[in-house]
């Protein structure tokens, strides 16, 4: 099949779409699929053609708002029938406008709770939503939250579908050394880590981490958060009030290459959003084999079977966060068991491999 792949993120760019399209793309061509890209230009700002793990990328500079809908809407309607695609799949909703009357069925992955934002402004919110939406084929959501808002915004039943993200099993996996970098942190043996990696932003609630500490961070516990943002001033002061900062260690951004020995040198990792698409976090960190205690919210509970592979408590609850995470301190068989329950999980559900197969008989679908 001939796919075309629309996103403004995309590497050498960070964060969850660029990588999520980045992987999708390269498990499309592994499969035997035609794969072009068209997006924004790298940090060099060159426009061209190259070709990157089995695709063509298309890069162009696009510009900001208005101005890039105009822009890769002349793009399109140009480049379109040159590539002759069979189905056009635009990820995230900046590039969606400009896919209008191309002739080709349009795919939309709705990966951010920022499209839940704007259908909690209210009944006009979502009459502009439905309008940017009405021309598409099919809509695939990353959560059952996230597909039922696609419905609130007035896309029918029929062409709202969940689909989770994916995730590379060979490069995230349990037998890689996590210990050099356990002993780089300072972390004895028998310590116990808790890493949260992630963005320092409201939405992913690390304040509530940092004020459950206090139920589980202790002598022989170790707390590692992974990332930066608007939020870290406040989750340093909390754990600074609590006086555990001793026990703590922020490391700051982590280029994407070294997150699967991070995720080896943990033993517990902790999603306390609230709010979430299927955790791309959590899919590499079950990967790793490692226990996941997660909030109820979004696509978490997709993830963790609560007993098997982890814990799940309700979001912006620092005191059931915190006991959760001492329960599974002080049970070193469950983690054990919970960390194996997680790899055959991902094995059988959230590879690439497997989330690449369920989206070409959706494409298949609206053709």
């Amino acid at each position: 099949m001939h796919i075309l792949l629309v996103s403004v993120d995309f590497p050498p760019n960070v964060g969850g779409v660029a990588a999520h399209v980045y992987e999708l793309g390269r498990e499309l061509a592994r499969q035997g699929n035609h794969v072009e890209v068209i997006t924004s230009v790298d940090s060099t700002g060159t426009e061209g053609v190259t070709d990157m793990a089995g695709m063509r990328v298309h890069r162009y500079r696009l510009g900001h708002r208005l101005w890039m809908r105009r822009r890769l809407a002349a793009i399109l309607r140009r480049e379109v029938p040159v590539m002759a695609p069979a189905v056009i799949h635009v990820h995230g909703i900046k590039p969606l406008t400009a896919t209008r009357n191309l002739g080709v069925p349009i795919v939309f992955t709705n990966h951010t709770s920022g499209f839940l934002q704007r259908i909690e402004r209210g009944a006009r919110a979502v009459r502009r939503v439905a309008r940017m939406m009405s021309h598409l084929s099919l809509v695939i959501s990353p959560s059952r939250e996230l597909m039922d808002a696609a419905v609130t915004a007035h896309v029918p039943k029929e062409k709202a579908v969940f689909l989770a993200n994916g995730v590379d099993i060979e490069r995230f996996r349990p037998d890689l050394d996590g210990q050099t970098l356990r002993s780089r942190w300072g972390v004895g043996a028998e310590e116990v880590v808790i890493l949260a990696a992630r963005r320092m932003v409201e939405k992913n609630g690390l304040i509530y981490l940092a004020e459950a500490a206090p139920d589980f961070l202790r002598a022989g516990v170790r707390l590692v958060l992974v990332g930066d943002g608007p939020e870290r001033p406040r989750v340093v002061e909390s754990l600074r009030a609590a006086g555990l900062e001793q026990y703590s260690l922020l490391t700051g951004s982590i280029d994407n290459g070294q997150m699967p020995e991070v995720y080896t040198a943990s033993d517990i990792v902790v999603l306390p959003s609230l709010k979430e698409a299927t955790s791309i976090t959590g899919l590499e960190a079950m990967a790793c084999a490692k226990p996941l205690v997660g909030t109820r919210v979004g696509g978490i509970p997709e993830l963790v079977i609560e007993g098997e592979n982890g814990l799940l408590v309700p979001s912006a609850d620092p005191r059931a966060l915190g006991q959760a995470i001492a329960t599974m301190i002080h049970d070193k068989g469950f983690r054990q068991a919970a960390g194996a329950a997680s790899r055959r999980r991902v094995e059988g559900h959230f590879s690439w491999h497997v989330i690449v197969r369920e989206t070409l008989k959706y494409y298949e679908s609206v053709l």
